[in-house]
């Protein structure tokens, strides 16, 4: 799936968190490049909030390096 419209509005960031939650995912990576970090900034306390004694999910930032289209095709092309 995918949710369209501000990536930053907290409508998208709850959708995202309520969809990790959903699916029990343990951790969040999300790349730093963009804005030094804002966005998961803005989602790590959207995230915690959905944390419940059975769920937890940690979120971290990565720097990324070269081309965007480049890593999308080397992530895509062994499938």
């Amino acid at each position: 799936g995918g949710v369209a419209g501000d990536g930053g509005s907290p409508e998208t960031l709850s959708k995202l968190a309520t969809i990790a939650a959903e699916q029990e995912v343990r951790a969040v990576i999300v790349e730093d490049n963009f804005s030094d970090g804002m966005f998961r900034r803005l989602l790590t306390p959207i995230l915690l909030a959905k944390h419940t004694s059975k769920w937890r999910c940690g979120i971290e930032g990565v720097k990324v390096h070269g081309m965007k289209e480049r890593r999308i095709v080397g992530a895509l092309e062994p499938v």
